[in-house]
């Protein structure tokens, strides 16, 4: 079967153009992966000293900064003056529909399942190639870590017992690995703000920040009339998350300003550059 020389022209450019088309898909899919492959690189610097600025900021605080240290010391000793009343009274009013109505705030408390979100929400974004996305993600599990790592350092540190041992506000038993004295402070409430505090930052809106907070305060009622945290375990664990969940958005956002101030084509390629310290904005 004999082909027409115009139609085998015709054949010949779309092979051509095909080839060329099927080249630069390859090419695209190679930069995408490269990039990705940076994005990976930088947020795991990121990460790294993200978490060293952070935990090293208090050396470089400020009067103001130890005057507000001062102030959450101070309210979680008043807490702790009122412990053993507030017990008695969620344990009074407490009632297997209240058990199932504040179910929900132990979830969000989790912070596995928070650490669940964020991871994919990161993965999301790293291969979607969305920036607010990916940073969104990161931000969540940096806050996640970081204040896990403090909650769990403080529990171990302190070993005060849980309410439902019915040892009383005053037992502690320090360095030990038994979870029923690891109350102090609640890692549910740490958890909580921390996700609630970074998100709410990264999204930048009053109604979504005012359900998230919400959500926060109901793992710390949950808590509280579940048994096992005093209400100075909560306070303080809620203070920490917001804390560090303050400090990692405040990261991002120097390094995003950083990045702004630079020429537009180094945007995005530039090494993460240390904090020149934290300090406590809220």
């Amino acid at each position: 079967m004999c082909h027409h020389p115009a139609q085998m022209h015709r054949m010949t450019r779309v092979t051509h153009i095909m080839g060329i088309m099927l080249m630069l898909c390859m090419w695209a899919v190679e930069l995408t992966a490269q990039s990705r492959g940076e994005n990976f690189d930088h947020d795991v610097d990121v990460f790294v000293q993200d978490a060293a600025d952070i935990f090293t900021s208090p050396g470089d605080f400020t009067s103001d900064d130890w005057l507000k240290v001062g102030a959450l010391v101070a309210v979680a000793a008043a807490a702790y003056t009122v412990d053993d009343d507030v017990r008695d009274w969620a344990q009074d009013w407490r009632t297997p529909e209240w058990d199932d109505l504040l179910a929900p705030g132990d979830w969000y408390g989790n912070g596995l399942f928070n650490s669940g979100f964020a991871i994919g929400m990161y993965a999301g974004g790293l291969i979607s190639d969305d920036e607010w996305t990916r940073v969104t993600g990161r931000t969540l599990l940096q806050s996640q870590m970081y204040s896990a790592l403090a909650s769990q350092l403080l529990k171990f540190t302190i070993g005060r017992a849980r309410p439902d041992m019915n040892e009383g506000k005053h037992s502690f038993n320090p360095f030990v690995f038994d979870m029923d004295y690891h109350s102090h402070p609640s890692g549910h409430a740490t958890s909580a703000f921390a996700f609630s505090t970074t998100l709410s930052r990264r999204v930048g809106n009053v109604p979504f920040s005012v359900l998230l907070y919400a959500l926060s305060s109901l793992t710390v009622l949950q808590r509280i009339e579940s048994d096992r945290h005093w209400l100075s375990d909560t306070i303080v664990g809620s203070v920490l998350g917001t804390v560090i969940g303050i400090a990692v958005v405040q990261a991002e956002e120097r390094r995003e300003q950083e990045e702004a101030e630079r020429l537009p084509i180094m945007a995005g390629f530039s090494p993460h550059r240390p904090l020149y310290g934290v300090t406590l904005s809220f």
